[in-house]
């Protein structure tokens, strides 16, 4: 009877550690696909600013392009202007 009891506390010892062992295995295995899905956001948080930027510079060089194009027709009105007088 005391036998019987100790090999079934042995095997109960030995289902907890194989327990605990696919327990830590599947954390470990969670953070692995956390740290995966995180890596994934990361890099599309990256390319969605790049894309942001590139925007960004394509607007002010357009609006540089008006700027410079405006004061070069206002240059030519005020010479013009100027000749009238």
């Amino acid at each position: 009877m005391i036998r019987i009891l100790f090999l079934y506390q042995k095997s109960q010892i030995k289902k907890d550690k194989i327990g605990e062992h696919d327990l830590i295995f599947s954390t470990r295995s969670k953070q692995k696909d956390n740290h995966h899905i995180f890596i994934i956001i990361y890099f599309l948080l990256i390319l969605n600013i790049i894309t942001i930027l590139n925007k960004y510079i394509y607007i002010e060089k357009f609006i540089t392009k008006l700027v410079i194009n405006d004061s070069n027709l206002q240059s030519k009105l005020l010479a013009e202007s100027l000749l009238l007088n």
